[in-house]
């Protein structure tokens, strides 16, 4: 639910909710600056907007996906 929160939400818009632990702490950026957004690219299939605003997030995406996929897996087959 949450990727497909993040993957929604509209990335040229100004994040309602700030998560980032680097910018509570006063810092400009971390590591995963701009990924929110990267992720609303990608569900838009602007995929240059996407690694402009993180360089990873083709590939977090494949991981994320699949680790999703393994879960449902794992609870279908547990029953």
């Amino acid at each position: 639910m949450g990727l497909l929160g993040v993957g929604l939400a509209d990335p040229t818009q100004p994040s309602v909710i700030e998560l980032c632990v680097f910018k509570a702490l006063g810092f400009s950026g971390g590591p995963g600056c701009g990924l929110g957004h990267a992720m609303g690219f990608l569900f838009r299939a602007e995929w240059s907007l996407a690694i402009q605003s993180h360089w990873l997030s083709p590939f977090v995406l494949v991981v994320l996906l699949s680790r999703i996929g393994s879960l449902m897996r794992e609870a279908i087959t547990a029953k």
